[in-house]
């Protein structure tokens, strides 16, 4: 089976992997217009996490040794939360693990 003849039999149908390929009504590519686009609750919690963050990477940019590690334990600690609230079991799994690597970085340093 060549290229074009593979395009052609999925041309039109719906992929549900393809999160671009439909808004939430089912019509054509409608990108920001959909489910995908509703508000979240607790964004400004989101936002204070992602900020804290930001500020951690740029202490650990210049080795400002343990700040960073203090920030990235706060920063990930409130994304821990948020994915808490937001029902995201792999926000939680991924900032409880840093979380836990720069506390035992700390007591081991």
């Amino acid at each position: 089976m060549d290229v074009s003849t593979i395009h052609q039999r999925y041309v039109g149908r719906y992929d549900p992997m393809d999160i671009c390929s439909f808004n939430s009504r089912g019509h054509g590519a409608d990108i920001g217009h959909g489910h995908m686009s509703e508000k979240k609750p607790y964004q400004w919690l989101a936002w204070t996490g992602t900020l804290i963050l930001i500020m951690a990477a740029t202490l650990a940019a210049f080795n400002q040794y343990p700040y960073y590690v203090y920030l990235f334990c706060i920063a990930n600690s409130i994304w821990v939360i948020v994915g808490l609230l937001w029902r995201e079991n792999s926000l939680v799994v991924l900032n409880a693990g840093l979380t836990l690597i720069y506390v035992a970085g700390l007591i081991w340093a």
